[in-house]
């Protein structure tokens, strides 16, 4: 990436919740907030289960560690139920990488992994975010 060239992050696709019980969410996104509700999947190579709503042009996912691995567990243990992390969509996952690399910013995984709704995805370290995770999200073909 050039200097002064921006970032192809194309929006924000999604933000994250961390919870405890994702039907005590599901419930007060769907029944109280009256988001629509898109349905639940669960995310194996994350260990978590996942529901979605919309929210205009993104969409609010909460996520439940469901295996012991599950890194949502350990930030729901350190930092307790909130924002997990906001996820930007981006057209290119590796290229992206490479310059995150290229600059010194730490990403979670070495190679993208499976996400959620047929997406590759990875994650810039906190402390790069100050304080706050942040997901890149690239679409994959269904």
């Amino acid at each position: 990436m050039e200097e002064g060239e921006n970032m192809p992050i194309k929006k924000v696709n999604h933000i994250a919740i961390a919870v405890k019980d994702i039907d005590k969410g599901i419930s007060f996104y769907r029944d109280i907030l009256r988001l629509p509700y898109y349905g639940t999947q669960i995310v194996e190579a994350a260990g978590c289960k996942a529901a979605f709503f919309g929210c205009g042009d993104l969409e609010i996912e909460l996520v439940q560690g469901i295996e012991d691995f599950a890194a949502v567990n350990r930030f729901i243990e350190e930092r307790g139920e909130g924002l997990y992390h906001i996820a930007y969509e981006v057209d290119d996952l590796e290229q992206d990488m490479r310059y995150f690399r290229s600059i010194g910013v730490g990403l979670r995984n070495p190679v993208p992994r499976p996400g959620a709704n047929h997406t590759l995805v990875n994650y810039i370290d906190a402390e790069a975010g100050h304080g706050v995770i942040s997901e890149l999200v690239q679409k994959t073909e269904q």
